[in-house]
């Protein structure tokens, strides 16, 4: 299968994942409101981003085994491969018991410093326990999911996580029958661990993915200390990156209450699934390019990733304008007018897409490179700045400065390394980089938004779901055709031509002014 063929089947597999998260968020979250109160809700949602720090643990390991994967796997019988196998998963395995350790220890800590409500100071210390217990579980298996990535196999990945998804909802809703309370998130979480690490073990079988027996080699400290060198730096990353994209609620629910926190929880989960559904673009394609800078494919480097910064950057247009006319009317069919936020929330998020993808993809590509280097610090002070700006910020203006304070931060920062990076490595002059590759984008949101206020100011009014579905139908299908029309690279548009029969080539050319194919 090739690189292209590779990537498409990832990419699509991970847009069913995330439709398969979406269709899991929709019935589970108004199950969860039913049973629960909205504080009870609002622990919930501060146990999910505890658990996203606990993985922090790691220290960027599987990271690195990804990464150092990829230079070894077409000599997977050499002993390297297995070594690295090895000397990975014997960290993972120290590494979780460190969280069992400080979460145990410290719960008590974090409960005060959260200024969690008295009444729930026994549920908080007993999900924090079980919850280190699954989180030092999951890290042990950890390396199965970076076997597949290193081999461009992330679509086995996304397979299994959708799988998944029906029967999480099942447990939950049982768990929740049965009046399990805010214990009820956990049951879900062992179940589809189980599941993902039989499916995930037997891909890996199956396709001879791992070394044959007496090929495997031994655990190393020299290949301990490959590991470290790069993934300490991608530890400082990832926790930049937490501090970023998962300390809202923290600094929400210490400011401004457990019922705040609920409401972010709930309003940004749209905006949770659009930038997933953004980045992953960027994030699958990156073992591909990984395996050209190995192979020294430089030119053909250069040019594919031109063109897929600008395509992200049109879609990235046409998705921010359709989530701030959406999402209040989608949140409001969705929780039956329990939550909502103002409107202009919805705008500073979709800012915030629009920024926040174009960094992130900038940013994605420096791994493929094998080094981090600066990257590690430059996320680590991005994530700190925030963190105290956003504190400030909420106390004063609440939500609004919060997400104002993440627009300024990664446009200043993460933003503008990402870009300078892209420049440096791959020879494009900065000022080409910076701003013709967003030529597109500014095409289309000139076109878009003006059409999609107006038709916002129209249906602002109507009945929620009537004012969804009719700004999704006319803005998505302007948009759609903005990005075909826009935001497809004209050396993207000759290789798509290529493909699709001839009779369909003159529509192409006709309505949308694509190039035809080359030879």
């Amino acid at each position: 299968m090739s690189r292209l063929k590779r990537f498409v089947h990832t990419v699509a597999s991970s847009y069913a994942l995330i439709v398969a998260s979406m269709v899991y968020q929709l019935g589970s979250i108004p199950l969860a409101l039913h049973f629960l109160s909205k504080e009870e809700f609002g622990l919930w949602v501060l146990m999910s981003q505890i658990a996203s720090y606990m993985i922090l643990v790691d220290v960027g390991i599987t990271s690195a085994v990804a990464r150092l994967l990829i230079d070894h796997k077409d000599e997977r019988d050499g002993g390297v491969y297995g070594s690295l196998l090895q000397t990975g998963w014997c960290v993972l395995s120290v590494q979780a018991l460190v969280i069992l350790v400080a979460g145990f220890c410290l719960s008590s800590w974090l409960e005060g410093a959260l200024r969690i409500s008295p009444i729930f100071h026994n549920d908080f210390g007993a999900l924090l326990r079980w919850l280190c217990v699954f989180q030092a579980i999951l890290l042990m298996t950890r390396v199965f999911p970076q076997i597949l990535y290193a081999h461009q196999r992330s679509d086995v990945v996304n397979y299994s996580a959708i799988v998944q998804q029906p029967l999480s909802f099942v447990i939950l809703w049982i768990s929740l029958h049965i009046h399990q309370g805010v214990y009820s998130f956990l049951w879900p979480l062992w179940a589809s661990w189980a599941l993902d690490v039989v499916i995930l073990v037997a891909s890996c079988v199956r396709m001879n993915l791992l070394p044959q027996r007496g090929r495997w080699g031994h655990p190393s400290w020299e290949l301990f200390r490959r590991l470290f060198v790069f993934g300490k730096d991608a530890f400082l990353v990832s926790v930049g990156f937490q501090l970023m994209m998962a300390s809202q609620t923290f600094i929400i629910t210490r400011n401004l209450g457990l019922g705040v926190a609920a409401t972010w929880s709930i309003c940004t989960k749209a905006y949770s699934l659009v930038y997933q559904l953004l980045w992953r673009i960027a994030d699958f394609s990156i073992p591909a390019f990984s395996e050209m800078i190995t192979r020294g494919e430089r030119e053909q480097l250069r040019s594919r990733w031109r063109d897929l910064i600008k395509f992200i950057g049109g879609l990235t247009g046409v998705t921010a304008v359709l989530f701030a006319a959406c999402n209040q009317s989608f949140v409001a069919v969705w929780t039956h007018h329990q939550i909502s936020w103002p409107v202009t929330n919805d705008v500073l998020l979709a800012v915030w897409i629009v920024v926040n993808t174009l960094a992130h993809g900038h940013c994605a590509f420096v791994p493929a490179t094998g080094t981090i280097g600066s990257m590690r610090y430059v996320y680590f002070f991005e994530g700190a700045v925030f963190v105290v700006t956003a504190s400030f910020g909420a106390q004063i203006a609440g939500i609004s400065a919060l997400i104002t304070a993440s627009i300024i931060c990664t446009t200043f920062i993460s933003g503008l390394y990402g870009v300078y990076h892209t420049a440096r490595y791959c020879h494009f002059p900065l000022r080409e980089v910076a701003f013709a590759w967003q030529a597109p984008l500014a095409k289309i949101m000139l076109l878009l938004v003006p059409m999609a206020a107006i038709v916002w100011w129209i249906s602002h009014t109507w009945a929620p779901a009537v004012s969804f579905l009719f700004n999704v139908a006319l803005i998505g299908i302007f948009g759609a055709y903005l990005i075909l029309r826009h935001g497809v690279p004209r050396s993207l548009q000759g290789d798509i031509s290529a493909r699709v029969p001839q009779r369909i080539q003159p529509l192409l050319q006709r309505w949308l002014a694509w190039g035809l194919p080359v030879g």
